[in-house]
């Protein structure tokens, strides 16, 4: 298993908000710290702005009423980590973020063939509008109408 300081952002929130997930009541933040296995003060700091973002910006997590210490999640914290947390949102952004850009390219390959059948039809049109021209050139100056 990686080490908390070798995970990205995500897995150290979702880290975080399984702790929370898992432990059904409230958990303290000192029990959050030996469960991860923090070892020095950087981390430790790092817990404590995790835990300032699960509960301040997502509110997936709240404070106990009798500690501040203590955090037990949300029912939008619980289905956002049944949905796959954090890393399952990357996921599913990156997999909308492809879709997308298949979708420009094929878009842009569509527009590609369109613009080369228009310029066929264009240059087909113009030969036979040459081609008609010459006929009705040729069949006023050979029938001797004037």
């Amino acid at each position: 298993m990686k080490s908390f300081n070798d995970l990205s952002a995500n897995e150290k929130l979702d880290a975080v908000l399984t702790l929370i997930y898992d432990a059904k009541i409230f958990i303290t933040i000192e029990k959050i710290n030996e469960s991860i296995g923090v070892i020095d003060d950087k981390e430790r700091f790092e817990i404590v702005l995790i835990l300032e973002h699960l509960e301040l910006k997502d509110k997936f997590i709240i404070r106990g009423k009798v500690s501040l210490m203590e955090f037990r999640i949300t029912f939008t914290g619980k289905k956002f980590k049944e949905d796959g947390g954090y890393q399952g949102e990357y996921s599913r952004q990156n997999a909308e973020s492809e879709k997308l850009d298949k979708l420009d390219t094929l878009q842009r390959d569509t527009a590609t063939k369109l613009n080369f059948l228009t310029l066929v039809i264009a240059v087909g049109t113009t030969v036979a509008a040459l081609y008609y021209l010459k006929e009705l050139y040729v069949y006023f100056h050979s029938c001797h109408c004037h």
